[in-house]
């Protein structure tokens, strides 16, 4: 059987300070990204409004935790918006819009999902974050066997 929920503990998911400790390994994102936006893959003739698009998306603070790699999968995402915002659209691509958009993040429950927040913590957060760091081997010995 479970031990029985205590949120006295310090690292209970239960206690007052439940909301502190899950910040820890949360990812702040700027509030935009800097770096140079990729090109355009060339596997097809990209309209204004989705060059628009490109930049807009490689601009984000989200774009700044994508690899590389990623570069065909915002071209998808790209181009199936397109498609279904012109009216060109299917409902598969529709939904396979929504998805990329929830895995790239650009959707609350998908930041929600990544942990990720845009912005940075105001300093009280930093410091309750950085008060529940690593815990030592005598809180990781009392959590764990009390």
């Amino acid at each position: 059987m479970p031990p029985s929920r205590d949120p006295s503990k310090p690292y209970s998911r239960y206690g007052p300070n439940r909301d502190k400790v899950r910040n820890i390994n949360k990812t702040y994102l700027p509030l935009e990204n800097t770096q140079d936006v990729p090109s355009l893959p060339e596997w097809k003739a990209w309209n204004d409004t989705e060059r628009e698009a490109w930049d807009g998306l490689w601009k984000s603070p989200q774009s700044t935790q994508w690899p590389a790699s990623s570069v065909h999968v915002v071209a998808t995402y790209v181009h199936l918006t397109s498609k279904v915002v012109g009216g060109s659209g299917n409902a598969t691509d529709a939904k396979v819009c929504a998805q990329l958009a929830e895995s790239l993040g650009l959707t609350s429950s998908g930041l929600k999902a990544l942990d990720w927040e845009i912005g940075f913590p105001e300093d009280s957060e930093m410091e309750s974050a950085e008060d529940h760091g690593s815990p030592s081997d005598d809180e990781l010995y009392e959590m764990m066997y009390t």
